[in-house]
């Protein structure tokens, strides 16, 4: 998995005042990159909701830092993260932003994944010589977690547990948010807003 690592511990404070943010910190190449090592590559990131994919196959698209990745459900209805590659030539398998699938397959040469991410088959699988595909699956980032429905994701293998990360304070919003439904939790149905 490709790591991005901060170079620089740059200050920004310059840049941020209490009554505004200088377009830079938004704009910016040098400061997203350094955003990439400093944050997306180390912390937990949102991902998607639980209520979004409710059914076996259901999946929807999202991002982890700047990787693709799929949010699914499998035949097990086990939520699965998934890295949107295929592991032979790094063609996106998914392209719909959501629905529902038996699989996710790659247009480049055909390969077929399963919701789970194993790979289930290639086309002329005796045209590749020693072609282990319990080795090839789709990547998966190395650590997932969810709290209250709300699916995370972590680039970093080790580190601070989802829990500890999001905080008292913020578990207890997410908690009073939640506790707002008479079931003490919530379904993502009326779709997102994007630029």
């Amino acid at each position: 998995m490709m790591r991005i690592e901060a170079t620089t511990l740059t200050s920004y404070d310059h840049l941020v005042r209490p009554d505004a943010v200088h377009g830079d910190v938004y704009t910016d190449p040098g400061i997203f990159r350094e955003e990439l090592g400093r944050i997306f590559s180390r912390c937990w990131v949102y991902i998607g909701h639980e209520s979004e994919i409710p059914r076996p196959g259901d999946f929807k698209r999202s991002t982890l830092g700047t990787r693709p990745v799929i949010l699914c459900r499998d035949r097990d209805h086990r939520v699965q993260v998934l890295f949107n590659r295929c592991r032979h030539r790094a063609a996106l398998v998914c392209l719909p932003d959501s629905g529902n699938a038996e699989g996710f397959r790659c247009d480049y040469h055909g390969w077929h994944y399963r919701l789970s991410g194993e790979l289930a088959g290639v086309p002329y699988a005796e045209a590749y010589e020693h072609l282990d595909m319990g080795s090839l699956g789709l990547g998966k980032p190395p650590r997932v977690s969810s709290y209250r429905g709300f699916v995370f994701a972590s680039c970093a293998a080790d580190g601070a547990s989802l829990e500890e990360e999001l905080g008292h304070p913020c578990m207890e919003q997410i908690d009073l948010f939640c506790d707002l439904s008479p079931e003490g939790r919530i379904r993502l149905q009326a779709g997102v807003s994007k630029l």
